[in-house]
């Protein structure tokens, strides 16, 4: 990895994956936000789970599903709506089911690989009745006012 990335932009540490836990793991391009990616291994040493965060990367799926992919963009890209979860808690707009829309075809009927995504609104100042540890549909009224952006995208592999 260090051959093909660079010593300098590899760091070795803990990746946060939810309620406070943490598993080893790298961070490739730790100090550019649009490059980083963060990986997890296994206990054979092998990629458990490759993760983006943030608003923007230059990482994406063929389909060009990245960092601030809007929900209504991904709802064309699916074929229709999907399912997702309610916002401010930890899982906060965590794609549960893509309603076996053309995401759900390509991804995650796949025996190698899940695709994990997570949105969040744009801004702070929304309306809160999306809120919670509740499942919601992006044709939620709200859901498609607020049209919120993917800020966490994952690939686990089986």
């Amino acid at each position: 990895m260090r051959q093909i990335y660079g010593k300098e932009n590899i760091k070795v540490t803990t990746i946060h994956v939810g309620e406070g836990f943490e598993e080893p793991g790298v961070i490739i391009f730790p100090d550019t936000s649009e490059k980083r990616l963060e990986i997890i291994w296994d206990e054979q040493q092998k990629p458990e789970v490759v993760k983006l965060r943030g608003r923007k990367s230059v990482w994406h799926t063929e389909e060009r599903i990245t960092l601030g992919t809007s929900l209504k963009e991904l709802e064309k890209i699916n074929g229709g709506k999907f399912i997702l979860m309610g916002f401010g808690w930890d899982y906060e707009g965590a794609v549960v089911s893509w309603e076996h829309g053309l995401i759900e075809e390509k991804y995650n009927k796949k025996p190698r690989f899940l695709l994990g995504i997570s949105l969040s609104p744009k801004t702070h100042n929304y309306d809160t009745s999306v809120d919670g540890d509740r499942k919601f549909s992006s044709q939620h009224p709200v859901m498609q006012k607020i049209n919120p952006e993917i800020y966490e995208m994952s690939v686990s592999f089986n």
